[in-house]
Protein backbone atom coordinates (compact mmCIF):
# COMPACT_ATOMS: atom_id res chain seq x y z
CA UNK A 1 0.00 0.00 0.00
CA UNK A 2 1.27 3.43 -0.91
CA UNK A 3 -0.56 5.24 1.89
CA UNK A 4 -0.21 4.54 5.60
CA UNK A 5 -3.14 3.93 7.93
CA UNK A 6 -2.52 7.25 9.65
CA UNK A 7 -2.69 9.16 6.36
CA UNK A 8 -5.93 7.42 5.42
CA UNK A 9 -7.40 8.14 8.84
CA UNK A 10 -6.32 11.78 8.59
CA UNK A 11 -7.91 12.05 5.10
CA UNK A 12 -11.17 10.61 6.46
CA UNK A 13 -11.33 7.57 4.22
CA UNK A 14 -13.85 4.96 5.36
CA UNK A 15 -12.62 1.46 6.18
CA UNK A 16 -14.41 0.05 3.13
CA UNK A 17 -12.32 2.22 0.80
CA UNK A 18 -8.92 1.56 2.38
CA UNK A 19 -7.54 -0.62 -0.38
CA UNK A 20 -4.68 -0.48 -2.88
CA UNK A 21 -6.24 2.52 -4.63
CA UNK A 22 -6.56 4.69 -1.52
CA UNK A 23 -3.59 6.80 -2.61
CA UNK A 24 -5.73 7.97 -5.54
CA UNK A 25 -8.88 8.47 -3.50
CA UNK A 26 -7.29 11.09 -1.24
CA UNK A 27 -6.69 13.67 -4.03
CA UNK A 28 -10.06 12.79 -5.59
CA UNK A 29 -11.91 13.54 -2.34
CA UNK A 30 -9.94 16.78 -1.91
CA UNK A 31 -10.92 17.83 -5.44
CA UNK A 32 -14.56 16.92 -4.75
CA UNK A 33 -14.61 19.02 -1.59
CA UNK A 34 -13.06 22.01 -3.40
CA UNK A 35 -15.58 21.80 -6.25
CA UNK A 36 -18.57 21.21 -3.93
CA UNK A 37 -19.10 17.68 -5.36
CA UNK A 38 -20.09 18.90 -8.81
CA UNK A 39 -20.34 15.79 -11.02
CA UNK A 40 -18.59 17.33 -14.05
CA UNK A 41 -15.54 18.37 -12.02
CA UNK A 42 -12.58 16.13 -11.04
CA UNK A 43 -13.05 13.89 -14.08
CA UNK A 44 -9.37 13.08 -14.48
CA UNK A 45 -8.93 12.08 -10.83
CA UNK A 46 -12.11 10.03 -10.90
CA UNK A 47 -11.04 8.26 -14.10
CA UNK A 48 -7.63 7.37 -12.64
CA UNK A 49 -9.23 6.10 -9.42
CA UNK A 50 -11.85 4.01 -11.25
CA UNK A 51 -9.18 2.55 -13.55
CA UNK A 52 -7.16 1.53 -10.50
CA UNK A 53 -10.26 -0.09 -8.99
CA UNK A 54 -10.95 -1.97 -12.23
CA UNK A 55 -7.35 -3.22 -12.51
CA UNK A 56 -7.42 -4.35 -8.87
CA UNK A 57 -10.67 -6.24 -9.48
CA UNK A 58 -9.23 -7.93 -12.58
CA UNK A 59 -6.10 -8.86 -10.63
CA UNK A 60 -8.16 -10.41 -7.81
CA UNK A 61 -10.30 -12.34 -10.30
CA UNK A 62 -7.20 -13.66 -12.07
CA UNK A 63 -5.66 -14.70 -8.77
CA UNK A 64 -8.87 -16.49 -7.82
CA UNK A 65 -9.08 -18.29 -11.16
CA UNK A 66 -5.43 -19.31 -11.02
CA UNK A 67 -5.85 -20.66 -7.51
CA UNK A 68 -8.92 -22.64 -8.60
CA UNK A 69 -7.03 -24.04 -11.61
CA UNK A 70 -4.12 -24.97 -9.39
CA UNK A 71 -6.46 -26.68 -6.94
CA UNK A 72 -8.26 -28.53 -9.75
CA UNK A 73 -5.09 -29.77 -11.43
CA UNK A 74 -3.50 -30.74 -8.14
CA UNK A 75 -6.59 -32.85 -7.37
CA UNK A 76 -6.52 -34.39 -10.84
CA UNK A 77 -2.81 -35.15 -10.50
CA UNK A 78 -3.24 -36.62 -7.03
CA UNK A 79 -6.17 -38.74 -8.11
CA UNK A 80 -4.16 -40.06 -11.08
CA UNK A 81 -1.30 -40.85 -8.69
CA UNK A 82 -3.68 -42.65 -6.38
CA UNK A 83 -5.13 -44.68 -9.26
CA UNK A 84 -1.63 -45.55 -10.46
CA UNK A 85 -0.57 -46.52 -6.96
CA UNK A 86 -3.73 -48.59 -6.46
CA UNK A 87 -3.04 -50.35 -9.76
CA UNK A 88 0.57 -50.91 -8.79
CA UNK A 89 -0.46 -52.32 -5.40
CA UNK A 90 -3.06 -54.61 -6.96
CA UNK A 91 -0.56 -55.63 -9.64
CA UNK A 92 2.06 -56.42 -7.00
CA UNK A 93 -0.44 -58.41 -4.96
CA UNK A 94 -1.73 -60.38 -7.93
CA UNK A 95 1.68 -61.10 -9.45
CA UNK A 96 3.91 -61.41 -6.43
CA UNK A 97 6.35 -64.36 -6.24
CA UNK A 98 4.42 -65.84 -3.30
CA UNK A 99 1.22 -65.72 -5.30
CA UNK A 100 2.95 -67.40 -8.26
CA UNK A 101 4.17 -70.18 -5.99
CA UNK A 102 0.66 -70.64 -4.66
CA UNK A 103 -0.72 -70.86 -8.20
CA UNK A 104 1.92 -73.40 -9.21
CA UNK A 105 1.13 -75.42 -6.15
CA UNK A 106 -2.58 -75.57 -6.98
CA UNK A 107 -1.92 -76.34 -10.62
CA UNK A 108 0.56 -79.05 -9.76
CA UNK A 109 -1.97 -80.60 -7.37
CA UNK A 110 -4.63 -80.52 -10.08
CA UNK A 111 -2.30 -82.11 -12.58
CA UNK A 112 -1.53 -85.03 -10.25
Amino acid sequence: MKVSKEEMKKAGIDLAYRDFCAHLLIPLNECRRKSFFLPWKCGDERHVYEKCQYEECVFRCCCFLLSMLLLFFSRVYLSSLMKERAFRVSFDVCFSPEREREKRGTFSRLAN
